[in-house]
């Protein structure tokens, strides 16, 4: 075919690309949001409204720029206290004096239950974060020894927290109790038409399911280890949401959380993902209930795994020799009553004198002489 007849062709393919252009899917995530809020200069502010908060990408100390972006942040957050919030910040002579909360110490002795709770209550203490700005960069495709780090960082700062960073101190604090397996569990609820994201730490213990985290809401916070299932600790949170109005749309549940300090593991934030209206449902009731089984299976796995492979290749030795084995085999049957008919030879090997040399070298060996080994 020549060139003149091919060229239609490749107009037309041209035509139909440019009337049906490629058209992005848009997603609606937090952590998106905050990431494009970054790029955004001081003064594109009055279009960033429906923006939940700031993140503080560049460390502490705070820069001058995070600093001055905090209090007009906050302004708008707060716009009756707007005149309070302003005197504050130009003033010179404020002085606030916080006592910052001390780390709990943790006996041996104590019980699992008063260690979560003294954890809590750490928790608790730095409250939680109403300045619009998150003090910490929390990034989920990190590993887990990074992500400790900036927990460590968060107990040296002892600055107020956001949701995400009491789940990353919250796996700080409870990495010592390797009898405690933690999971994230998300939430996505709807109020008056705008989305919310929360999340907090999922723990198991003895069969009974509970959480750890920090909210602006008392019931959306931490849960006792009282839950004999995932389901009703889903539903009682269910509940907590609709006492304040907000319909909860999705629950997504992430898997178990390594205790090993220094691994470069990333967390699996999203395992399970299913709405509210399934959940309820009795379909959706069996399948959150085979989700907990293969949960409670993953969870079980690592310990069982690290001490078989590891601690019974310390304690059992390798598989000895052939001629090993059977000794030992025989060591079992070993009598210490001597057999009958040695005791008639060993007396008349004593009194004979025609010096046989079986009986002298039967003499020479008391040990085989008076006792018999049975294979």
């Amino acid at each position: 075919m020549s060139r003149s007849g091919q060229l239609p062709i490749i107009v037309k393919k041209q035509e139909k690309w440019k009337t049906k252009p490629h058209k992005p899917k848009v997603t609606f995530n937090v952590e998106a949001m905050t990431d494009e809020l970054e790029e955004y200069g001081s003064d594109d502010e009055d279009q960033l409204d429906n923006f939940p908060f700031y993140v503080n990408k560049s460390g502490l100390p705070i820069e001058k720029k995070t600093w001055d972006r905090m209090w007009r942040f906050a302004c708008k957050l707060y716009p009756d206290a707007r005149s309070e919030i302003e005197s504050i910040n130009n003033s010179d002579d404020v002085k606030i004096h916080v006592q910052a909360p001390i780390l709990p110490t943790l006996h041996p002795q104590t019980s699992v239950f008063h260690r979560i709770r003294q954890q809590q209550n750490y928790i608790n203490a730095l409250q939680y974060n109403h300045t619009g700005t998150q003090f910490f960069e929390i990034r989920k495709n990190r590993p887990i020894a990074g992500l400790l780090d900036t927990a460590r960082e968060m107990t040296r700062e002892a600055l107020p927290i956001k949701c995400l960073e009491a789940v990353i101190l919250a796996i700080y604090l409870t990495n010592t109790l390797t009898n405690v397996e933690r999971f994230p569990i998300g939430f996505k609820s709807i109020f008056d038409g705008n989305r919310y994201y929360h999340i907090v730490l999922g723990l198991y213990y003895n069969g009974k399911f509970g959480a750890m985290g920090i909210s602006r809401r008392k019931d959306l916070m931490d849960k006792p280890l009282v839950f004999r299932s995932l389901n009703e600790l889903i539903q009682n949170y269910n509940a907590a949401y609709a006492n304040y109005g907000h319909n909860l749309k999705k629950v997504r549940l992430g898997g178990a959380i390594s205790h090993d300090s220094c691994s470069q593991e990333r967390i699996i934030w999203t395992v399970f993902n299913m709405s509210m209206q399934k959940i309820c449902s009795s379909e959706g009731q069996k399948k959150l209930d085979r989700f907990t089984k293969d949960l409670r299976s993953q969870l079980s796995y690592p310990i069982l795994a690290a001490t078989s492979i590891y601690e019974r290749s310390k304690q059992l030795p390798l598989p000895p020799r052939r001629e090993k084995t059977i000794a030992a085999s025989s060591l079992k049957n070993l009598t210490l009553k001597p057999k009958e008919s040695e005791i008639k030879n060993d007396k008349k090997g004593v009194k004979s004198t025609s010096g046989d040399s079986h009986t002298r070298r039967r003499k020479s060996q008391p040990t085989s002489r008076k006792y018999q080994v049975r294979v």
